[in-house]
């Protein structure tokens, strides 16, 4: 199934801005995968779109399969001149609003492409279709089966072939490509955060989050640190929900709509998304539940062997949950 659009909120939003501001972890960019395309965006860039988000909701939508006829007439004359032109578009919206002005921030699209048959990757080319006519060229590469450009706002683009000038790619590239061709290249690293994992003695839940913050508030207040639990990709295309039933003191999370819905109209706070699953499916998280407990009644572990030891002292195995991209120790308390 092909996926050109993903759903965020704007505290993942925030999440993500602060990951990339962090020059102590060394991630300075947060990549989100669509079936079609890659967009790249920088810390100023993330903080941007949240501070134009009008509503908690913000979708990000790359349609590669934007038609020239949805263009308006000085547009469509812009790019008539030039040979294999295709179109897309790009957004983020937030409460019916569209948000294209990254306020000095940037963001690295890349766009599936097929160069046609003895056409020379240096010569494809990305624009900006200004609704004036006016065209703006982005320095753009095209290699591998993507064309990329670096932009500094989202709007309608044509991908174009144009012999006048070359593109950042290089002849070079070209020439070696057209005696020795590269093979298929490694696929790019996930983007990773860490995942605590925090126990209360008292009503026996087990709480996770990639927030040092919320981490740091609920230790204050009494709950035990019990370290990492597993590691998640920044994004993917896989949420997973966090509810909270505000009657017991007790959360649940989940990647099963259904089940968020579910919980939902049975009177639990939709507080969102909590973090994403592995797509890879790399390690799987265990989900096991105590029939016998009012709160802390589910508890999620990357580890086979705690998942086993708790159904033998009568927690019910619910299979897996969600994937993590790695798993750490956690520290027994």
């Amino acid at each position: 199934q092909k996926v050109d659009s993903v759903q965020l909120t704007k505290d993942t939003v925030d999440r993500l801005a602060d990951t990339a501001a962090d020059s102590g972890n060394g991630v300075d960019t947060v990549t989100i995968r669509l079936t079609n395309a890659r967009v790249e965006l920088d810390a100023a860039t993330l903080q941007a779109v949240s501070e134009e988000a009008e509503g908690n909701d913000i979708r990000l939508v790359v349609d590669d399969m934007y038609k020239k006829s949805s263009l308006n007439t000085a547009q469509r004359k812009a790019i008539q001149s030039y040979e294999d032109v295709s179109t897309f578009e790009a957004y983020f919206e937030s409460n019916g609003s569209r948000i294209h002005d990254f306020k000095g921030g940037t963001a690295r699209v890349s766009v599936k492409y097929d160069l046609p048959s003895g056409k020379l990757a240096r010569f494809v080319h990305m624009l900006y279709l200004n609704p004036t006519g006016a065209v703006e060229r982005f320095v753009t590469t095209c290699a591998d089966g993507w064309v990329t450009g670096r932009l500094n706002h989202f709007s309608e683009y044509a991908i174009v072939y144009d012999t006048a000038e070359s593109n950042a790619t290089g002849e070079a590239e070209d020439k070696e490509k057209e005696t020795d061709p590269e093979p298929d290249p490694e696929p790019d690293p996930v983007e990773t955060v860490i995942m605590y994992r925090i126990y209360n003695p008292n009503s026996g839940e087990h709480f996770y989050t990639a927030n040092e913050e919320e981490r740091d508030n609920i230790v204050e207040a009494g709950w035990n640190y019990e370290g990492i639990g597993w590691i998640a990709p920044i994004i993917s295309d896989t949420p997973v929900y966090r509810l909270y039933n505000a009657n017991v003191g007790d959360h649940l999370y989940t990647t099963s709509i259904r089940e968020r819905d579910n919980l939902i109209k049975a009177g639990w706070r939709d507080e969102g998304i909590g973090w994403y699953s592995d797509d890879e499916k790399t390690v799987p998280l265990y989900r096991q539940y105590n029939p016998n407990a009012i709160t802390g009644t589910h508890n999620y572990t990357a580890y086979k062997e705690e998942n086993d030891w708790l159904v033998g002292l009568g927690w019910r195995a619910e299979d897996i949950g969600w994937y993590g991209v790695a798993k750490k120790t956690v520290e027994q308390v």
